[in-house]
């Protein structure tokens, strides 16, 4: 059966890959944890959970690491031109398993928003999903949050009418057992 941990593709500009592949030691964890420092700006998380919220220090990051790594696979986005990281994804497995489901998450540099990146990597992660053993894919965004709606939606995600009334977040799903063909984004 594939696994999230598994996971690891490539799309026009981005490379997509388990955030400690092909790296180990201090040195590997200071890089990771400058990264998270400079992703997690007050632009990035303001549409996250309150605990992902505020200031970050090499310490606070290496513990967000850390909490991350315990529940979920996390997909550092490169970009392949620029060799460096500008974004994460995060792959939660879910649903049961008769029909598992891949639930996910995503962040992009401040500096790097409004050039497609992001459209890019949900349709390269659609298109891995839809070689592996999950029947669906699943993101969730914050009502407010219109630029992701918009993203999912160009990415072939489609909202949920699963979704409770009360709830903070939509629901936006990808049907993997569709045969409808995802093409790559290219720079927008």
């Amino acid at each position: 059966m594939t696994r999230a941990r598994d996971c690891h593709f490539e799309t026009e500009r981005l490379q997509a890959a388990e955030w400690h592949s092909g790296a180990s030691g201090e040195e590997a964890s200071g890089h990771l944890a400058e990264f998270v420092c400079a992703l997690l700006t007050p632009a990035v998380t303001g549409q996250l959970p309150p605990s992902w919220q505020g200031d970050y220090d090499t310490a606070r990051a290496l513990r967000w690491i850390d909490e991350r790594d315990q529940e979920s696979t996390q997909l550092l986005i490169r970009s392949r031109e620029l060799g460096k990281p500008i974004g994460l994804m995060i792959l939660h497995e879910g649903g049961t398993m008769e029909a598992p489901e891949l639930r996910i998450g995503y962040l992009i540099r401040e500096e790097s928003w409004g050039q497609g990146y992001a459209t890019e990597l949900l349709r390269g992660l659609v298109g891995w999903a839809r070689t592996s053993d999950y029947r669906r894919t699943v993101a969730g965004v914050a009502h407010s949050n219109a630029p992701s709606i918009r993203v999912l939606e160009k990415s072939g995600f489609v909202r949920s009418i699963d979704e409770e009334e009360d709830s903070s977040e939509l629901f936006f799903i990808v049907d993997l057992s569709d045969e409808a063909e995802v093409h790559q984004a290219g720079p927008r």
